[in-house]
């Protein structure tokens, strides 16, 4: 039941946007305007509040940060190593 309590209203706004907007109650103005009031000041302010009030120390383990952040270091340092050596390889024939 959380679940339905917590998407419901999201679902609502999305359906009432939709329906104003096919009906002509917005225009491209106004959608513009709507989408970088929320992109730029309600989602970074409703995530700000949400992380201040999330409990890290309970939820953050060290042991599974480093089982994914390690291997996702590898995976870079190896990809920026295959592009160095392609990359100088293909900037030379370019350059002949």
């Amino acid at each position: 039941m959380a679940i339905v309590n917590i998407i419901f209203p999201i679902m609502f706004i999305v359906a009432l946007g939709y329906g104003l907007t096919r009906a002509g109650f917005f225009s491209k103005d106004h959608i513009a305007g709507l989408s970088k009031f929320t992109f730029y000041v309600s989602i970074p302010a409703f995530l700000f509040t949400n992380m201040l009030a999330a409990p890290f120390a309970q939820s953050i383990d060290p042991s599974s940060l480093l089982a994914f952040y390690l291997p996702v270091l590898f995976v870079f340092a190896v990809g920026y190593q295959i592009n160095r050596y392609f990359g100088e390889k293909t900037q030379q024939r370019s350059d002949a």
